[in-house]
């Protein structure tokens, strides 16, 4: 009995797994898609050069592990 598969399911219950297993599948495929998007940080600026990763990377650029931003004078 161990290692057996059920051949004997009926067409209605393979129809119901096929679309459970196809509800999973669009089901990871929309989270994969949606964790894609930039969010909230792609629009903090209308110019691109200003864009949080790219002042990220331009940090990085120049050896320093932080944005490439001068803080403003109210924090001095």
């Amino acid at each position: 009995m161990s290692g057996e598969t059920n051949s004997n399911q009926t067409p209605r219950g393979r129809t119901l797994s096929c679309i459970v297993f196809g509800v999973v599948c669009a089901l990871v495929i929309g989270i994969y898609a949606w964790s894609a998007e930039p969010g909230a940080l792609g629009f903090v600026s209308s110019r691109p050069q200003d864009a949080y990763y790219n002042l990220l990377v331009q940090g990085f650029k120049s050896g320093q592990l932080n944005v490439k931003r001068d803080p403003s004078p109210g924090l001095a």
